[in-house]
């Protein structure tokens, strides 16, 4: 049975999020109410960063532990007798709960095991439960609740708890890290139109909805003049010539998105069609379901001019040609990457063909040797 105090909790951790304006925010205020409402001595609690099949542990949050001990504890885990519960739950589930209880044979055998001896009894520990937070395809993180050997097991009762707590905070996580990524890929944005040939960019999520803009595009597209930045998009789409179109329509319907054979395309300046020059990428880093468009606006005024015959002349391939296009943009390593939805390992594997064929040491000795007349 749930208490109407545990009902009143619940509520407070579904304002929480509106409260918050980080995820650090969040989850540093609501290890405490988490700890109380769960009955635990301490808590603790580790973000995750990727998808459900790479995920990597990152930041940790907890109360009453240190560092030290949180890492030792998360190295226990291996050999927790519960992880092969949890990770099968979690294949068919957006959350998973789960309690060491629930896979021991008997207390005298859980004394016993290394996993106790080894991890838990050092620190005062004896009860442990475990909840995973995420959505479909993403883990966000995972907490554990750890009693001391004077209270009890935990039960069916505080897995229910758990898991209705879990939904609120997995949507007040989901929205602060959306919140953070787009905060921090505008400022990256920001910080590129400055360093690059860059005058403006424009996202677009796989709805066709626009997620991020620079200021001031109406500036190069006349047409968006007095318009709500929700439809840029559906505006500019309408005077986009056929390749571009073919472009973005083969680019979102691809899968997986390795499938995709090309990752941009370009476009020159159309008076006709109040279009300027800009370049238009496929971003799957994020994966198949969140793929984004991300438009940039050229300055051709700043771009060195590569002349075409000395690219047929070294026999650089599409690939190559699309790498060289971006390093004439003035994008850095790291956005050529993610613009072609490669590694950096990859990229510099292009690099040093790239080099080796035309007998370039760096950028810029490569665009001096791709210039009309040298």
């Amino acid at each position: 049975m749930i208490a109407n105090e545990d009902i009143n909790s619940i509520r407070d951790l579904a304002g929480l999020s509106r409260e918050c304006l980080s995820v650090k925010e969040f989850v540093e205020a609501s290890l405490i109410p988490m700890t109380r409402y769960l009955g635990a001595d301490t808590c603790g609690f580790t973000t995750v960063e990727g998808t459900r099949e790479n995920a990597i542990l990152k930041d940790i949050y907890t109360v009453d532990f240190s560092e030290k001990d949180w890492r030792r504890y998360q190295h226990f885990n291996s050999i927790d007798p519960l992880s092969p519960l949890m990770k099968a739950r979690l294949k068919h589930s957006v959350d998973a709960c789960g309690s060491t209880n629930e896979v021991i044979e008997s207390k005298h055998a859980f004394i016993n095991s290394d996993y106790y001896q080894g991890n838990l009894k050092p620190l005062g520990l004896y009860a442990s439960l475990y909840l995973s937070v995420g959505d479909k395809e993403n883990v966000y993180g995972h907490y554990a609740f750890l009693r001391n050997r004077a209270k009890d097991d935990y039960d069916p009762t505080d897995h229910l708890k758990a898991r209705l707590a879990s939904n609120q905070i997995a949507s007040g996580l989901g929205l602060l890290m959306e919140k953070e990524k787009n905060v921090s890929k505008s400022l990256l944005l920001e910080s590129l139109m400055g360093r690059a040939n860059l005058k403006g960019y424009l996202t677009i999520d796989s709805r066709e909805n626009v997620c991020l803009h620079s200021s001031g595009l109406e500036n190069h597209f006349p047409f968006l003049k007095n318009q709500s930045p929700s439809s840029y998009w559906h505006l500019i789409k309408e005077r986009l010539p056929p390749h571009a179109v073919s472009f973005i329509k083969d680019g979102f319907k691809s899968f997986p998105p390795h499938t995709i054979t090309q990752s941009s395309c370009e476009i020159k300046k159309c008076e006709g069609n109040d279009l300027p020059t800009m370049s238009i990428s496929i971003d799957t880093s994020r994966g198949y379901t969140h793929k984004q468009l991300a438009i940039f606006v050229l300055d051709t005024s700043r771009m060195p001019i590569i002349a075409q015959h000395k690219l047929d002349l070294f026999k650089i391939t599409p690939k190559q040609r699309e790498i060289i296009h971006y390093v004439g943009a003035g994008l850095a390593n790291a956005q050529v990457a993610h613009a072609m939805g490669i590694s950096i390992k990859t990229l510099e594997s292009h690099f040093t063909s790239i080099y080796s064929k035309t007998r370039s040491h760096n950028k810029q000795s490569l665009l001096y040797t791709l210039r009309p007349n040298t």
